[in-house]
């Protein structure tokens, strides 16, 4: 993958060749506690930025996430299913959400850099 790029509500987005991996950043999911449940997107399903495209359930909250850049399901991560709590022991690599296609890479490069969200989260109080 490349270099992931965040929305201001802990989505992350990063580039696998001409396809977008989507996940949750570390920060977002400190902020839910210990994750018991993951919703993803259904493939095939066309997404549009800033809606809900997956939801989070935890033992200290539940929260729905948007997806960062339109584009199409191809593949969710099916491990969530039976072991949502990948995504506690490893957010931003192994428990990535789901891939889409035909993704906007002008939109994907207007997100934040890491830097800048690692600013941003620490200037706010962390991810929402």
């Amino acid at each position: 993958m490349t270099e992931k790029r965040y929305t201001k509500n802990g989505e992350w987005a990063a580039w696998d060749r001409d396809r977008l991996v989507v996940g949750l950043s570390r920060a977002a999911v400190e902020a839910l506690g210990e994750v018991t449940f993951v919703a993803a997107p259904i493939p095939g399903q066309k997404l549009s930025p800033g809606a809900p495209s997956f939801t989070v359930e935890a033992v200290k909250a539940a929260a729905d996430f948007e997806t960062p850049v339109a584009g199409t399901v191809v593949l969710v991560n099916e491990l969530l299913k039976a072991s949502p709590e990948i995504l506690n022991k490893d957010p931003e690599n192994e428990g990535w959400i789901f891939v889409l296609v035909d993704a906007d890479r002008t939109a994907w490069e207007s997100l934040l850099d890491s830097s800048s969200y690692q600013t941003w989260t620490e200037g706010e109080g962390g991810a929402s």
